[in-house]
């Protein structure tokens, strides 16, 4: 899946070597990183499908994630991360209907179709499959909240319970449900 990736000029030019923005990222393992700073193609792509959609000058952009990333588990063996980053001090801020089109976007357009001879092919096997929303720390964590006062905070018309319960994202036999990070959490 990596080497079909690297042989796509469309895809080489979505390579990134951090996962982050505005502040909110994601953490990569340090055995992923070249001596030069670089991640090591060989183990982990970093794909920005934001970037790409972006780049098509469409009269009505889609909705996309922010990155993929795709890592090696063995011979012809990967695991999948498509990862929305969230810089928002409350979770009302939160459109769960865009977030939810961002990773219907990655999945059924960006893998399944524009790049399905990358992301099918019969002779690789998908190890994991993970729908992350990476969030900065909400200002009221940490802080002692009465029941009610977290409702109100969390809750908030049941934006992160939609996200969290909404119907899970599948992809060449694996499911994922939408999964809530904070910033800096680590892949490895």
């Amino acid at each position: 899946m990596i080497e079909k990736i690297l042989a796509t000029p469309e895809l080489t030019a979505l390579l990134r070597d951090e996962v982050e923005e505005n502040n909110v990222f994601v953490k990569l393992d340090a055995d992923f990183y070249q001596d030069n700073g670089k991640l090591d193609c060989q183990k982990i792509i970093n794909l920005s499908v934001d970037s790409y959609y972006n780049s098509l000058r469409l009269p009505i952009t889609p909705p996309s994630p922010d990155n993929i990333l795709v890592i090696k588990r063995g011979d012809n063996r990967f695991a999948l991360y498509i990862i929305e980053l969230k810089n928002v001090a409350k979770v009302s801020r939160l459109d769960e209907e865009n977030i939810r089109c961002k990773y219907k976007t990655a999945v059924d357009d960006f893998m399944q179709e524009r790049f399905s001879d990358s992301f099918l092919k019969e002779d690789v096997k998908i190890t994991d499959f993970n729908i992350w929303i990476v969030c900065n720390r909400f200002s009221f964590l940490g802080k002692e909240l009465t029941d009610e006062q977290y409702a109100k905070k969390v809750i908030n018309n049941g934006v992160m319970e939609k996200l969290l319960l909404s119907k899970p994202y599948r992809f060449r036999g694996k499911i994922s449900p939408i999964t809530f990070q904070l910033s800096g959490s680590e892949v490895c």
